[in-house]
Parts: C-alpha cells; sequence; structure tokens
C-alpha cells in the first residue's frame, strides 16, 4: 500500500507506527527530490537533454570504480599525477 502525507500530526501519527518504509519528497530547484533508508534522488534531468548530478552520486560512481579511494585520507590540494 502507498499511502502520501502531507502533513506530521496525531491523526498521521498511527501510519508512522505501522509504515515499514518512508520516502520523504522535496521540491528543489531543479526538481523533486527523493529521500528513504534504500533510495535517493542523485541524478535531475534538464531542459536540453542534460542532467545535474549530486555529490553523492559521484561518490557512489567513485566506490564501485576505486573502492579503495573511498576510505583513503587524500588531501584536496593534490591531483592525480601528485601535483600541486
Amino acid at each position: 500500500m502507498l499511502l502520501t502525507l502531507q502533513t506530521d500530526d496525531t491523526l498521521t501519527a498511527p501510519v508512522h507506527d505501522i509504515a515499514d518504509q518512508t520516502i520523504q519528497c522535496e521540491q528543489t530547484e531543479f526538481g523533486p527530490r527523493f529521500a528513504g533508508e534504500e533510495c535517493e534522488t542523485l541524478v535531475y534531468p534538464l531542459e536540453n537533454g542534460l542532467v545535474q548530478t549530486t555529490l553523492a552520486y559521484w561518490n557512489r560512481i567513485l566506490a564501485n570504480r576505486h573502492p579503495a579511494m573511498v576510505d583513503a585520507d587524500v588531501s584536496p590540494e593534490v591531483s592525480a599525477n601528485g601535483a600541486y
């Protein structure tokens, strides 16, 4: 069952108590942003066919392509070739 709630009050409290998953929706300048325990909006389509991405999106890309880099303590001043 899917329910949509627009307010939190004593009438909606029982719904929160029995829901096994909650997804929040927030309107942003790029479009709606959905966030929950297992999902999150990472890409927003733009009018010209391009997309606006988020830092969380690139963190996931990096984690999948270079898992060792995710936990590495790398200074932001150091580029990939070691130059400053």
